[in-house]
């Protein structure tokens, strides 16, 4: 996290890594199938939005779309330890 953190700074925060990061560990707790699936959950559940780290923006939910989930996962995969 610490490095993502680093590689952004400066730009953008519409989704804070750390909030994409607990919304992935809830896609795996929660066991939902798909990421659609989570993203209709947090944008439903306020509980959950707040939890993951996703606070509402007045009468707007501010969730992730998949293509923003997408894209965290991919700097996470480039991030990864090789074996």
């Amino acid at each position: 996290m610490r490095v993502l953190e680093a590689e952004r700074k400066g730009r953008r925060d519409d989704f804070p890594l750390r909030a994409m990061w607990n919304s992935l560990i809830a896609f795996v707790v929660f066991g939902h199938g798909t990421t659609a699936a989570l993203l209709r959950e947090m944008g439903r559940n306020g509980e959950l939005r707040d939890l993951c780290g996703f606070y509402s923006l007045g009468a707007r939910a501010l969730v992730p779309t998949e293509s923003v989930f997408s894209r965290f996962l991919g700097k996470l995969r480039r991030h990864r330890p090789r074996p």
